[in-house]
């Protein structure tokens, strides 16, 4: 063994060792995600043939994983610990894995920083610490690729049958590690032997005959296109991807600017030309699903989100890393502790990873449930967006209550007001009212609970306890107006806009404008035949001052009679006068058939929101022709939203 040999494979072992660290601390305390749950409900089936047709079919993924954890757990059960290991374990195989490529394509030097990358970026940590098909993927990506070093040395039988074991496994494991994978076979073709493209052709065959049994269920999950609650992928994907890798730090980029400057200092501004063709090859691997899965997201289904391009990062980490030449020692010891410093660094206190990823949604949930049914027993009702069989597993950890029920059974706005119509406790538990575009459930429940106790805000996760000290009283509410929640950072009235406040300022109150006209008569104002949609707010988005973590709520109360009511709230963001996105909240779908007064919500969660491509924000209605509307009371607030609600995942 070379002295060079011997002091980088000391550096392995401890670069290993605390990426094992990292990856296995407080091992027992790591909760189940909600993809993690949903996996384990689908092996509760008596055999495997239910387990492929009940639990994996309709999933989308292929059935490697599911197949492995049916069996995996019926052995060794079902704590958190214990299923997520193998993934850990497999983790922790992809630091030296990917030292052994970097090492032979691009030298010890490239090896190793790539070893430390691997070792310490949240990509790569928190996925090994789920038991879905990421991680795992990855490393058989990675072995694939050593495997296929080795034939290009020399093509044995051995080398071709654990190459096609391998690639079919690839296949089993998940769409996009197969497709990765794909990349590898077809530059197999230019750096084997010619003399071996045949026996290299048969175990590419015989990987083909292993995936056989599972062809049908894939041609019958490609049917299923896309998946239905992912939007296809915006033009800020890509760089937020890029930086995503690198944990969004400024340091850490910097750490590898520093080294690649170093090392063209180091090399005297020479380019070393044997390392070009294995660049091109890395490169390529990174790219090709990362394009593949943009323009397929963007034309035909959206599929594309940061877990399935996974299985090609480590290209890019290799390709980064083959620009690195380190120094001599003791300079080069220095600079590895030091970036592996900056790294661990930069999970523990910069992403605050194991603070946040350590407390998942569904045990949130439970835990607040259960804590609060301790406390205040009868008096404590609790809403939950999650699927019952979820919430089941951590009974045994929260023993208390579990009195809840899940908002599938509240099917709209109008069932939830109706559900709090007859509510008679005096705590509300709320657990991610459903979100997919803003919040309307949350402001209706603030009309009936009025107080706040608590907010919890976690990765994905929220979780509102609102109260009301007396909420019954001989059968009726005791509610006012809907309480803004704490925080409101601004709102707008009808004169802060350019919408309808022209009419207000031109008409005194009691004046009526005939033909299309808006009055005023205590207090409210009425719309007739108003030409187009009546805008109650526009403004310059800029000039609002917005960002990703606020949340944009919209109310207006509208009058019912005994003709009903038509028409709709409307929130739009707009850029040259084109409608980037809409939200359209039906007054149908707020009030029940009684007359009154009703407050209809349009909210916008700008997380989910264009705000900072639109050049203008517009409230307007949307009323049926012919018919008067009755409002009042519109106002269009600002507040603070969930900070850490994407935090894992973006800036």
């Amino acid at each position: 063994m070379t002295k060079d040999r011997k002091y980088f494979l000391t550096w392995l072992i401890i670069i290993t060792a605390i990426g094992c660290a990292l990856r296995l601390f407080r091992l027992n305390e790591i909760p189940f995600t909600f993809d993690e749950l949903s996996a384990l409900t689908r092996t509760r089936y008596n055999n495997l043939h239910d387990l492929i047709h009940l639990g994996v079919a309709g999933d989308g993924h292929p059935a490697g994983v599911q197949v492995f954890l049916y069996y995996w757990t019926r052995i060794f059960g079902e704590a958190e610990w214990v299923v997520k290991l193998p993934f850990i374990i497999a983790g922790i195989l992809c630091i030296p894995l990917i030292y052994r490529i970097g090492t032979r394509w691009f030298g010890y030097d490239a090896g190793i920083t790539a070893a430390c990358l691997m070792a310490g970026l949240q990509f790569t940590v928190m996925y090994s610490q789920i038991a879905r098909p990421y991680i795992s993927g990855l490393f058989l990506v990675l072995l694939l690729v050593a495997i296929l070093n080795e034939l290009a040395i020399e093509v044995t039988y051995k080398k071709l049958l654990a190459f096609a074991v391998v690639l079919a496994l690839c296949a089993y494991n998940h769409y996009f590690s197969v497709l990765t994978a794909g990349c590898v076979v077809a530059t197999g073709f230019f750096i084997i032997e010619r003399k071996g493209l045949l026996k290299y052709v048969l175990s590419l065959a015989l990987a083909a005959v292993f995936f056989m049994p599972h062809l049908h269920l894939f041609l019958g999950q490609l049917k299923l296109g896309g998946l239905e609650w992912l939007g296809p992928p915006t033009r800020s994907f890509i760089p937020n991807y890029l930086y995503y890798i690198f944990n969004f730090s400024n340091y850490i980029l910097a750490a590898l600017a520093l080294l690649i400057v170093q090392a063209i200092y180091l090399s005297g501004f020479k380019i070393n030309g044997e390392k070009i063709k294995y660049r091109f090859v890395a490169l390529s691997w990174f790219l090709i699903p990362l394009v593949v899965g943009y323009l397929y997201s963007k034309y035909r289904a959206p599929v594309l989100q940061n877990s399935v391009l996974i299985f090609s990062t480590p290209f890019l980490i290799l390709f980064i890393c083959s620009f690195i030449k380190l120094p001599f020692s003791p300079f080069r010891s220095i600079e590895i502790a030091g970036l592996m410093l900056v790294l661990v660094v930069s999970l523990g206190w910069e992403r605050s990873y194991y603070k946040i990823f350590y407390k998942a949604e569904t045990e949130m949930f439970a835990r607040h449930i259960s804590g609060y049914e301790r406390a205040y027993g009868s008096k404590v009702a609790a809403v939950v967006n999650a699927t019952p069989a979820y919430l089941d597993y951590y009974k045994k950890k929260y023993p208390t209550g579990w009195s809840y029920q899940t908002f599938d059974s509240i099917s709209d706005n109008v069932a939830w007001r109706k559900w709090l119509d007859t509510c008679e406790a005096n705590y509300l538990v709320l657990c991610n009212p459903p979100r997919e575009w803003g919040n309307e459930y949350l402001a209706i429940a603030r009309e009936y609970f009025v107080f706040e106790d608590s907010v919890y805000n976690g990765f994905t996760t929220d979780i509102y306890i609102l109260y009301m000290p007396t909420a019954k009283a001989n059968g009726e509410c005791v509610c006012g107006p809907p309480v803004s929640p704490s925080k409101l950072i601004s709102t707008y009235g009808l004169l802060d806009s350019t919408g309808l406040s022209g009419y207000l300022n031109a008409y005194k109150p009691a004046e009526v404008r005939l033909g299309n006209y808006l009055s005023s008569f205590n207090d409210f104002y009425t719309l007739c035949d108003t030409p187009g949609r009546p805008c109650l707010f526009k403004s310059a988005a800029s000039s609002m001052h917005l960002n990703a973590k606020m949340t944009l709520n919209a109310s207006v109360e509208v009058h019912v009679d005994s003709v009903g009511l038509e028409g709709s709230l409307n929130m739009r963001f707009m850029r040259f006068g084109k409608v980037l996105q809409e939200r359209q909240s039906l007054f149908q779908s707020f009030v029940p058939r009684d007359t009154g007064w009703y407050h209809i919500y349009t909210t916008a969660r700008l997380y989910h929101a264009p705000f900072d491509e639109a050049d203008s924000i517009i409230v307007d209605l949307n009323a049926k022709p012919g018919a008067c509307l009755k409002i009042r009371n519109f106002a269009l607030e600002v507040f603070p939203d969930n900070p850490i609600l994407y935090s894992l995942i973006k800036k």
